[in-house]
């Protein structure tokens, strides 16, 4: 490595760390305004054909010095603003606790069959409404069904619909006995089916829900965990060790 070479990386390491410090409070966007900065000089520098800088006796290159300085200025602004946006984030994530409890739970289902089993987890969401109420919420998940399935692989089911309740929105849990046919699209029988219903006007909840739903059904060990559930507790159990885990 030259002498010109190794000034040029610490220029820019120092450069990049100065601008951190100097710039530190005004968020992570002005990381990108830098970075960008530097990769447009560089950019220039090699229209122009002109990397080798002589200055003061010094000579050093363009590139090894806007690349380190935009990572030193990266590196520097992160971590300031890194940990406040993390706990952002974790402050945003709908966790499944937030709308999932013992009672919105049932390990084992009793049915046997898709339509059972539904009508047992539209009971649980429903409980404490009138009869037609709770026929209306099964009607309107099961045309859903009709059209298509909301087997969506993997022994996972997520059925949801609309409702006019004075509850914006509610989320159910059941593990069947055995593995239920579903018409999944891998073809595959289901082992657990999250219900989720909202108001029209909460739509975003329900979305939010199922990102985070989805989210925790992608590690392998999660889905196991809750199909190998033989009570509610132990279920619910499974779901807080993965959030205390996963909190993004």
């Amino acid at each position: 490595m030259t002498g010109a070479i190794v000034v040029s990386i610490a220029l820019g390491v120092l450069l990049g760390a100065v601008m951190g410090l100097y710039l530190k409070r005004k968020g992570p966007q002005v990381s990108l305004v830098i970075v960008g900065l530097c990769f447009l000089v560089y950019r220039l520098s090699e229209i122009a054909d002109h990397y080798l800088v002589q200055t003061h006796g010094l000579e050093f290159h363009l590139e090894p010095l806007l690349i380190c300085a935009a990572a030193g200025f990266t590196i520097q602004n992160w971590s300031h603003q890194g940990p406040r946006l993390l706990g952002a984030m974790e402050r945003n994530v709908m966790r499944l606790t937030e709308f999932l409890s013992p009672e919105t739970l049932k390990v084992p289902l009793d049915g046997t069959t898709k339509e059972e089993i539904l009508r047992e987890l539209v009971d649980l969401i429903c409980r404490g409404s009138e009869e037609p109420f709770c026929d209306n919420v099964y009607r309107t998940i099961m045309e859903r069904e009709w059209l298509m399935s909301s087997g969506i692989g993997q022994g996972i089911a997520l059925p949801h619909g609309f409702w006019t309740h004075e509850t914006p929105f509610a989320a159910a849990l059941g593990i069947p006995a055995q593995p239920i046919e579903f018409d999944s699209i891998d073809g595959k029988p289901v082992e657990i089916i999250f219900l989720l219903v909202c108001n029209e006007e909460h739509i975003n909840t329900k979305l939010r829900a199922l990102a985070r739903i989805s989210r925790l059904l992608h590690r392998e060990d999660f889905r196991h965990g809750l199909a190998a559930s033989t009570s509610v507790e132990e279920a619910m159990q499974v779901i807080v060790d993965e959030e205390a885990r996963h909190r993004i």
